[in-house]
């Protein structure tokens, strides 16, 4: 039965072609796009980057404690080369322990009969960095997330003698890794912070590079698990004992007002 013209409902005044939808279709993607762009800028101080260091920090804890329950000792703070100089860093041997997608991989194909500049072990820096071991912050660029941020002090009654492993009782409140705010230490290098350097000096007043970029003071991580941020009150001499796992004596601590 063939349906008369004027008896049909009339086509919808919001009907419209492909061609027409296209475009429109384009254009509050657009608006969607640039408004979420918005939001997300103006919402960036939602990452909260002090918290994400302290995570950072306590993972390399977990990692540390899951190598001393495997060997019976933390790693030694580096391993020598041929010409018995530092040729591997701690960092290195810690990747397997790592809760971090990529980490074991890496130190799969990592030379140990090559030192950590090789050629090589040099492109593995450029190409991948755990996120433990750095301290994020919008003051660094992206590049600089090649730089190690968190130290360990080293000296003979530390955690850390040298090519010797160390281990720790994890009841105590021995000082096992610093926050370190300079930027100029690669995360493969062996190299960290000899306490038997460190000048008669305030924490702020010293060039030794240890501090942070969200406060004054940095972040410590203990053997016992946590991890806080150091009084503004804490001295270069007694942080140096409390390395070592030795209760500072009054000479160590700053006057009280």
């Amino acid at each position: 039965m063939e349906t008369d013209p004027q008896s049909a409902p009339p086509p919808s005044r919001f009907s419209m072609s492909g061609k027409r939808l296209v475009p429109i279709m384009v254009v509050l993607i657009l608006v969607i796009t640039v408004a979420s762009i918005i939001t997300f800028q103006n919402q960036k101080h939602a990452f909260d980057y002090p918290t994400l260091c302290e995570e950072n920090l306590r993972s390399l804890g977990i990692a540390l404690f899951a190598y001393q329950e495997k060997f019976g000792t933390l790693p030694p703070a580096w391993i020598e080369g041929p010409s018995n100089q530092p040729a591997h860093s701690w960092r290195v041997l810690l990747l397997p322990f790592l809760k971090e997608k990529g980490a074991e991989d890496l130190a799969a194909v990592y030379r140990w009969a090559e030192p950590w500049d090789s050629p090589h072990n040099k492109r593995l820096l450029d190409d991948f960095m755990p996120a433990a071991y750095h301290c994020p912050s919008q003051q660094r660029a992206k590049w600089v997330f090649k730089h190690a941020h968190f130290v360990a002090p080293l000296g003979p009654s530390t955690a850390w003698p040298g090519t010797m492993p160390g281990k720790i009782d994890r009841s105590t409140k021995q000082i096992l890794l610093i926050e370190y705010k300079a930027d100029d230490i690669p995360w493969t290098s062996p190299r960290d912070l000899p306490v038997d350097q460190w000048p008669d000096s305030t924490i702020g007043e010293s060039n030794l590079g240890i501090g942070s970029p969200h406060g004054a003071q940095p972040l410590v991580l203990y053997a016992d698990g946590t991890v806080e941020r150091l009084s503004p009150s804490t001295s270069l001499a007694e942080l140096k004992y409390r390395c070592q796992g030795i209760t500072p004596p009054p000479s160590a601590k700053p006057a009280q007002p």
